[in-house]
Order: structure tokens, then sequence, then C-alpha cells
């Protein structure tokens, strides 16, 4: 009886298992093929984890786990622009009828202010996370880029900032890589906006199925199972730059720098750390 007991136990993980199945960047993910999504803190585990709770139809306490895992997870906090009307007292010189005097008035004038706002998940989960400006800066300055360059950035995301940044302080050309059509579609038009588009290409398509035969320099910034299989793909005495988990088999410097604001977007690496090395 303790046997077949056990047995329904085990038969029940593997049917919540293989019910809890979460599609990401065209990728899918089950509690079994990527355990870390259950406690990893960024916003693509988040919404890994939102799926697994949404489609758990077996009652346990590993669903219930992941369930509150998903509830509890943090904000993400974002900066914004906003136009605010403000006013300033000026003191104006009158005169009436031959008799002078000075008044004060308000003179209404506009200024441009940030301000930070608390991001729902559901807001977050349809906006990959970025990596923080104050890394992408120190990296590239790591990598010695130069005009001769062409810079690939595989995951460029929506911003494609690695190769705008890129571009315009070190002269270089770029590539990017990108598996989501519409993320693709607004980085060509932010490329497109800062007239870089003879300097910039953005590919869309998977990074397991690109030639990096002639890649040089790459930037990466993806959980370690997909880096770890994309390294295996580009050529010995690439330079690679990576951040948030260090690149496997590859003798790294690790760096790191003052970011603010973006705890928790890196799984297991939020405080700015970054590697770079060559791939021998």
């Amino acid at each position: 009886m303790k046997y077949a007991l056990a047995l329904l136990a085990c038969i029940a993980s593997w049917t919540l298992a293989d019910a809890q199945e979460a599609y990401y960047g065209g990728r899918r993910y089950t509690p079994s093929n990527y355990a870390r999504a259950q406690y990893c803190p960024c916003s693509m585990c988040d919404n890994i984890r939102a799926q697994w709770a949404a489609a758990s139809t077996v009652s346990s306490p590993e669903a219930v786990a992941v369930s509150e895992a998903a509830a509890a997870s943090p904000y993400k906090l974002e900066t914004r622009t906003r136009t605010v009307t403000k006013y300033r007292t000026e003191t104006v010189k009158r005169c009436v009828n031959g008799r002078c005097f000075y008044e004060t008035r308000q003179v209404p004038y506009q200024v441009e202010e940030t301000y930070q706002v608390r991001v729902p998940i559901a807001e977050v989960k349809a906006k990959p996370d970025a990596t923080p400006q104050p890394v992408v800066d120190a990296m590239l300055e790591a990598m010695y880029l130069g005009a001769h360059d062409v810079l690939w950035d595989v995951g460029s995301g929506r911003d494609a900032r690695y190769l705008i940044t890129a571009a315009r302080r070190y002269g270089c050309r770029g590539i990017g890589i990108e598996i989501d059509e519409e993320a693709a579609r607004a980085s060509r038009e932010r490329i497109k906006a800062a007239g870089l588009s003879d300097r910039i290409k953005i590919i869309t398509g998977d990074a397991l199925e690109q030639d990096y035969g002639a890649a040089s320099k790459v930037v990466l910034y993806q959980h370690e199972d997909l880096q770890s299989q994309i390294l295996e793909r580009l050529p010995k005495g690439t330079l690679v730059g990576a951040y948030a988990h260090e690149p496997a088999g590859i003798d790294t410097k690790r760096f790191r720098v003052g970011i603010s604001n973006w705890a928790g977007i890196a799984c297991g690496a939020s405080d700015g750390a970054f590697y770079v090395g060559v791939k021998k």
C-alpha cells in the first residue's frame, strides 16, 4: 500500500509538470526542464511562473508554491518622463500716468521631469528586460571597440541599446539577433530614428539557427542554458561580453558597475556584474 501511494504521488507530480508549461521567446518551459524559474527573480521567470500557475489544474504543494512565488514577485521600478507646468515669480516695473511701481506675478513655464512608477507584473511580462545602460557603457568600453569592428548582439531586444550605443560612441557596425518579431520591429524603428540604419542590421530569427562564422565580438544576456548553447556556436577567438551570467568554458574577467532601480531583473546577478573574455 505504501509503495502504491508513492507511485501515485510520482504520477501526480509528472502530470503536474506536464500540465504546467509556459512559452517565452518561442521556447517551451516546464518545471522539469527549467526548475530555476521557481525561484529566479527576473521578469522572464515571473512570466513563466505566472503561466505555470494559470495552467495548474492539479492541487499539490508544488503548484501552491509556484502560484505563491508568482504572486509575491516584486514589481519593477520604471523611470518615465512627463511634462510638468511650473510657475516662477517675476518682478516687473510698470508705469501708469507717470507713476512707476513694481509688481510681482506668477509666470508659467514647462519642464521635462523624470519620475518612477511600480509596473505591475502583467505589464512587465510584455516588456523583456534590457541591460542597464551603465552596464552597456562599461562593457563596450571593456571590449575595446573600434570603427573597424562589427558587434553582434544576440537577443537585441526592443531598443538595441548595445548596438546603438556602440555605433554612436565607437563608430562600429552592428548585427542584432532577435526572435520576437514585435521587438525586432521596435528596435528597427529606434535605429532608424537614430539615423543608424546604414550601420545596424536586425535579423529576426532563432539565435540557435544563425551562422556566427564571421562574428568576432559578441554580447549576450540570456539564462545560462541558452547562453551555453549560443557559446558553442561561436568561433574560437570571439571576444564575448555577457551580462549577469558568467560564460561557461571561457576564461573571463569579472567587472562590476553601480546600478540603481534595477534590482531583481537579472537571474541571480542584479549587482551590475558582467564578464568579458575570449573563447578559446
